[in-house]
């Protein structure tokens, strides 16, 4: 064979061109200038390539179809750009380079500490460990945006006996891009804990349960508890399903020297009963009373009346809190005359 004279081997209806190995193109050269085949070349960002490294051209042997991949060889983590030509109807160009993503499973331990951008593209798995700074230990998932650089985690804990995931995003903060505050998702337990749980017995984040008086709660129904995962902070709401009006009870963590425990429960809500009343005829500056019962309504509380039949100006109703899980209205007469009034329904309220 003459020397000089460039050999072709045919691979799947295509040519693999092996004297076009090595060479330096340059980023401009149009996808026709490349032979037709599978070529492998150098390609150095002096001469416009957006990386240096490999350069794999694949090109359809008839249709002239070109696709480019280039993958560094300069970085320590996987990098890759991609590319095609298009016809735009004088012949065939480039579209502009695309990043691919390139997420993989490390399952390195990072620090919380950092930084987004240390992150590679695309997404990554990881180990979170606390020794290292995170709030549970577990699965760490790292989205990285391949243009732009946005980056947003969930840390789903392993430890956990409910499904909790923390997570965060980057934002950039004039100088970088940083971390935001981890969030703590909700979780729905449906569980049926105890009154005397303490509080750093409930997961970090928002969970609801099934009080029940059984378990010592003072009404049953749907609790919420909030604790903060980084300072433990804690609170409780208990929302009665038993009675007729809408009842809430609330209480917080406390730290006594030793742990943190409960405060006594604040009952919060609006309270509202009705009894039948037929007052007898009330003598000038006479009154006429009658009770109802409102259970675990505390001494001292205001409590309003209202009667269904219209009363004349010289009768003053007035209620209060007369006893345990008791009311009393009073109708009183200030004129100077009887007032008889009529049987009707008497309604007592009671914001607590």
């Amino acid at each position: 064979m003459p020397v000089g004279l460039r050999t072709q081997v045919s691979v799947n209806s295509q040519v693999y061109n092996p004297n076009i190995a090595h060479l330096a193109p340059n980023n401009a050269d149009l996808p026709d200038s490349y032979k037709s085949g599978v070529s492998v070349m150098d390609a150095r960002t002096e001469n416009g390539f957006p990386q240096q490294g490999q350069l794999v051209t694949e090109r359809n042997l008839n249709a002239g179809y070109t696709n480019q991949r280039l993958t560094s060889i300069t970085t320590s983590n996987f990098t890759e750009y991609k590319r095609s030509a298009f016809y735009n109807g004088a012949s065939r160009v480039w579209t502009p380079w695309v990043k691919s993503a390139t997420g993989i499973n490390r399952d390195s331990q990072p620090q919380a500490s950092d930084l987004p951008d240390t992150y590679p593209d695309g997404l990554t798995l990881d180990d979170a460990r606390t020794t290292n700074g995170f709030l549970a230990q577990g699965q760490l998932r790292t989205t990285r945006n391949v243009t732009g650089g946005y980056t947003y985690q969930e840390l789903i804990s392993a430890t956990s006996p409910v499904n909790l995931v923390y997570r965060r995003a980057s934002y950039y903060d004039g100088t970088s891009r940083v971390w935001t505050d981890w969030y703590v998702n909700g979780v729905i337990r449906d569980k049926q804990v105890l009154a005397s749980d303490l509080p750093d017995s409930y997961p970090a984040g928002e969970t609801v349960d099934d009080a029940r008086t059984a378990n010592g709660f003072p009404q049953q129904g749907p609790l919420k508890t909030v604790r903060s995962p980084a300072t433990n902070y804690c609170m409780q709401t208990l929302t009665s399903i038993t009675s007729e009006y809408f009842l809430q009870y609330q209480r917080t963590a406390y730290y006594n020297g030793s742990t943190r425990v409960w405060t006594p429960w604040y009952i919060a809500g609006s309270l509202r009963v009705s009894v039948t009343f037929d007052p007898p005829s009330i003598s000038a500056g006479a009154y006429a009373t009658t009770t109802a019962t409102i259970t675990g309504i505390p001494a001292g509380k205001m409590v309003q009346a209202a009667f269904s039949i219209n009363i004349t100006a010289d009768i003053v109703l007035t209620a209060w809190v007369s006893g345990p899980n008791t009311v009393t209205g009073r109708f009183h007469n200030i004129g100077s005359a009887p007032v008889d009034l009529p049987s009707g329904t008497l309604y007592f309220f009671a914001d607590i």
